[in-house]
């Protein structure tokens, strides 16, 4: 599973960031059942844990297969010492942006100095764990699933060094199938963010699942990257059959999930789209889907900073909206939106590469 056979998923990204946007459109003013183009989009956010679990597994591999046990939680911090700075500098961009646009924009309103003391739980992503309000309150509209991600993360990390086997057979699918049955059974839905019951954070309950459905979404990848590997067959053309079937799953699995997310609320189908999402990244990373020919026509290393920069930015505007509202009709407000929220997040990809440029530059000329 090499670097070029995943360049599609940087697209599948950043259309799964823009249905999330969709969804939390139905936050604007005047907005109606009517206009909801995706009842449920926000299962988009399954389709990055998802990944994000793929991911995890993948960077653990690259490791020798059983790491000493003095050596598990360094190797841990490094790895979320890795996610923490590809992340944070998009937070912190989000972060800064909410609060001018919170406190410059005429009627807007302003925010209180000990909300802004306590959004030092949101700089060190620790909502997670309890510490002060919920995801309503947080200082980035949709940042409560990094928060959940880097909690999960901690947690999972470490198991999957000790006993990487271990980890990829029983306890990721375990781990999976147990909670995400436990959500069916008790609340019918996934959607849960930085709620509490009993003390414990829903959304990292979530996380947790979905990682270790990631986990399987990898296992899934393996198996199927070993056919890619195989020498074309020209006589009897089995691979492009192969290949072909491939395409098909994937653009399936992925458009069967972005139709439940246009007819469906927030139900059991959350479980199906789950489903689909974990088969669809498994196929798209395997090496045998034709959408990875598309890595040779087009450059998309661009794509997964962007999806993150509109992920975390476009709450801003909607806020905004909020706070703000403006005699206009529904789309109008959500076109306005989309290119705010667009131009902020070229903006933060821009800000962040030029301050990196300075930092690297100033570096190496002590």
């Amino acid at each position: 599973m090499s670097g070029q056979k995943n360049a599609m998923i940087q697209v599948w990204r950043v259309v799964f960031a823009f249905l999330i946007f969709a969804c939390h459109t139905g936050l604007l003013p005047w907005w109606t059942m009517e206009e909801t183009l995706f009842r449920s989009a926000s299962l988009g956010v399954e389709f990055f844990f998802i990944l994000s679990g793929f991911l995890m597994l993948r960077s653990a591999e690259r490791r020798p297969v059983c790491t000493p046990r003095e050596e598990i939680g360094p190797e841990t911090l490094r790895f979320l010492g890795k996610k923490w700075k590809a992340i944070f500098p998009v937070f912190l961009f989000a972060f800064v942006l909410e609060i001018i646009v919170s406190n410059v924009l005429p009627h807007s309103g302003s925010t209180g100095l000990m909300n802004y003391v306590y959004r030092i739980w949101d700089l060190l992503f620790l909502r997670a764990v309890g510490l002060q309000g919920d995801s309503m309150t947080t200082a980035v509209g949709a940042s409560w699933y990094v928060m959940a991600m880097f909690t999960a993360m901690f947690i999972l990390y470490p198991l999957l060094l000790r006993n990487r086997n271990t980890y990829k057979c029983i306890l990721a699918p375990l781990t999976a199938v147990f909670i995400l049955g436990w959500f069916s059974n008790v609340h019918g839905s996934t959607k849960f963010q930085l709620d509490f019951s009993h003390g414990i954070c829903l959304g990292v309950l979530r996380a947790l699942a979905e990682l270790c459905a990631g986990a399987l979404a990898y296992m899934l990848a393996e198996r199927l990257s070993r056919l890619a590997d195989q020498p074309q067959d020209e006589k009897n053309g089995r691979n492009t059959v192969i290949y072909i079937f491939a395409t098909v799953t994937e653009l399936a699995c992925f458009g069967g999930a972005i139709w439940i997310m246009r007819r469906y609320l927030r139900s059991q189908t959350d479980f199906l789209c789950i489903l689909l999402l974990t088969i669809g990244v498994a196929v798209c990373f395997s090496g045998l889907s034709y959408t990875r020919l598309l890595s040779r026509k087009f450059r998309l290393d661009w794509a997964g900073d962007f999806s993150l920069a509109l992920y975390l930015n476009h709450s801003i505007w909607l806020r905004m909206f909020q706070r703000w509202p403006l005699a206009i009709p529904f789309m109008t407000q959500v076109l306005i939106c989309l290119g705010l929220s667009i131009l902020s997040s070229l903006a933060c990809i821009y800000t962040i590469r030029v301050c990196r440029s300075l930092w690297a530059a100033r570096c190496g000329t002590k």
